[in-house]
């Protein structure tokens, strides 16, 4: 079965594919850009759970709290060279910040990749460099997503496989998944 997304003890994984998506989106979406600051990276509640992020502080605009799924592109990158990145915009004190972990190391094996690790973010995304956002997705509990991750996560495995995706199509859409989706 194809691997889909996965938290596990190897930390957060994507699919190649579900990240090159993840980079088309933000391509398409390239009329929505937001900017922003490196202004950061990891704090304390991220590498407590062995996570590396950078932290963002936008740009004469703020994203609303939440979790999100974006495309980050660096002062560096070509046009198309946005990258896929998760994270969470505070809605407190902290409004207009969002600390992404930015899903662009291959894993072992190359059809899986995980965030970047520190210096990978220092030397891609210095401090005090503007980068740009694409906004992609707001995720509707980001708080909740290990709760969200085992109610789909029905056979315990701590992976989401395609069968279990394909449950959860039939559920949210009251029917079959066509071949594409399922």
């Amino acid at each position: 079965m194809s691997l889909l997304w996965s938290r596990s003890s190897r930390g957060i994984r994507w699919s190649v594919a579900t990240a090159q998506r993840a980079r088309e989106i933000a391509l398409a979406g390239s009329d929505m850009l937001m900017r922003a600051r490196v202004a950061g990276r990891s704090p304390d509640a991220i590498r407590n759970v062995g996570a590396c992020c950078v932290r963002l502080e936008l740009l004469g605009t703020k994203l609303q709290p939440g979790g999100w799924t974006v495309g980050l592109r660096a002062p560096s990158a070509r046009g198309d060279g946005f990258v896929a990145a998760i994270g969470g915009a505070p809605g407190d004190h902290r409004r207009g910040i969002l600390d992404a972990l930015v899903m662009a190391r291959h894993c072992e094996g190359g059809d899986q990749v995980t965030f970047l690790g520190e210096d990978a973010l220092e030397r891609w995304l210095p401090l005090g460099a503007v980068v740009e956002i694409s906004p992609i997705w707001q995720e509707t509990d980001f708080f909740d997503l290990h709760r969200q991750f085992r109610a789909i996560d029905t056979d315990g495995s701590g992976e989401i496989d395609a069968a279990e995706v394909g449950q959860l199509l039939r559920r949210v859409l009251g029917e079959e998944p066509s071949e594409e989706q399922g």
